[in-house]
């Protein structure tokens, strides 16, 4: 298979408008929906930023891209969801570590929603009475997410893998940091990354091109088209080792569940981000896949059921793999996972094992390009991250063992892997 080239049928046609705006287009024919995505550059992982010119760092409290995420839909006449639904569209955003998005889906009135996705992210409207109401909000959903051991397992191993990047940092921030967010961070945030330079829009869809250009190109000139403003972006210096090796934490859950998390970093290594990261997902597939030796014999023998799963997550300056189940056996299944890493980073995975791996992802990979919200969502991540969508397959099958196993031995190395073990409350001493 290796050395095969593989590509979707779609492609995206990417131009830039004269404001600095990316706008992509990428064609399903015969499909009734359309999606449009309008994105920028900004997520949870800026927290300090600094205006050229200004001799102080700009504080940016943990939370903000997600709070101005939510505060962007309120308008004085109206909630703008209250808006797209009356056009007969579902509309909807996301706040990751590096990408706020804002997007919706429509069947009818491709246009008229297309207008109020730019009304809804050109135009703010903060005011401080709106902003403390937001808060109370923003706390509650902050409180649920504590009490969904989910959330908390992955939020939770990320400070395990990670002393100072910001990836580490919930996107909904914290309690006190929300008190800290003002109509005047918001605004101030808004000035330096929802400039048409910083952004893409992205449509999927059976939609003409170059009508999608020129309506881009109209609305951007009625609701305002700018520059960011300039701003230089403190950034960290992260560790190699891990933060922590092991930590347990304690929640309401039936059986201990287990995370294991192992860091890698892709700026210390040759070659594209998205070889790196599609080497690490064929590691992943071929150790703890449904076809692997290792999930086999787990199951076989009880220490798991069918709830064990695994993910790759890859930016230029981060990337790290975890794996995830559920067990009442959690010693020997953390000694066995223990063993297949060490054996895999000194003896590297068998041939039939990455073959088995490669045959698997690529058929998975290539029926999600079916799925408009997977090309919509996956595009803009890859694109933000400097990786292409569409060119994954051909990055994929062109993927090596040996490719394979330099990542094995990088992350599955001493002081690389973290641990976290949630355990269920002790009886008594449940809330």
């Amino acid at each position: 298979m290796t050395g095969t080239y593989f590509r979707p049928f779609e492609k995206a046609e990417v131009r830039i408008l004269p404001s600095g705006l990316e706008v992509a287009v990428i064609k399903k024919p015969g499909f009734v929906r359309k999606y449009a995505v309008l994105a920028t550059r900004f997520g949870s992982q800026i927290t300090k930023m600094r205006f050229m010119g200004d001799r102080e760092e700009y504080d940016l409290p943990e939370g903000t891209a997600h709070f101005l995420e939510h505060k962007l839909f309120e308008r004085e006449d109206g909630n703008m969801e209250e808006k797209f639904s009356e056009l007969g569209a579902t509309s909807n955003a996301f706040t990751s570590g590096d990408i706020t998005g804002y997007l919706f889906c429509t069947d009818d009135k491709f246009i008229e929603c297309l207008g109020l996705l730019f009304e809804l992210v050109y135009k703010p409207v903060f005011s401080d009475i709106g902003v403390e109401s937001e808060k109370e909000i923003i706390k509650q959903e902050i409180a649920m997410t504590r009490d969904d051991p989910d959330w908390m397992g992955y939020r939770t191993l990320l400070t395990l893998l990670y002393e100072k990047h910001p990836v580490a940092l919930d996107p909904a921030g914290t309690v006190a940091s929300v008190e800290d967010i003002s109509s005047e961070v918001l605004y101030a945030a808004h000035d330096a990354f929802y400039g048409s330079d910083n952004m893409t829009l992205l449509i999927v869809g059976d939609v003409d091109t170059e009508d999608v250009f020129g309506v881009a190109s109209m609305l951007e000139s009625q609701y305002g088209s700018r520059k960011s403003e300039e701003v230089e972006v403190t950034e960290v210096v992260e560790p190699w080792n891990v933060n922590v090796t092991e930590r347990t934490i304690r929640m309401d859950v039936a059986r201990p569940i287990v995370w294991i998390g192992m860091k890698d970093d892709p700026s210390r290594f040759e070659g594209p981000l998205a070889k790196r990261r599609m080497a690490a997902s064929v590691l992943i597939e071929a150790l703890f896949g449904p076809s692997s030796v290792l999930n086999d014999e787990l199951y076989t023998d009880g220490v798991i059921d069918d709830n064990l799963s695994y993910d790759e997550h890859y930016a230029p300056d981060y990337g790290f793999l975890n794996l995830v189940a559920a067990t009442e056996r959690k010693d020997e299944l953390v000694g066995r996972v223990k063993k297949a890493l060490k054996d895999a980073a000194s003896e590297g995975i068998d041939e039939r094992s990455y073959e088995l791996a490669l045959r698997r992802l690529t058929g998975g990979l290539l029926r999600s390009f079916d799925s408009e919200e997977f090309v919509a969502y996956e595009f803009l991540v890859d694109r933000f991250r400097g990786m292409d969508l569409m060119e994954r397959p051909s990055v994929l099958a062109g993927i090596r063992l040996e490719d394979v196993n330099d990542v094995a031995k990088a992350v599955f190395s001493e002081g690389r892997v973290s641990i976290l073990t949630i355990e269920p409350v002790q009886e008594g001493k449940r809330a």
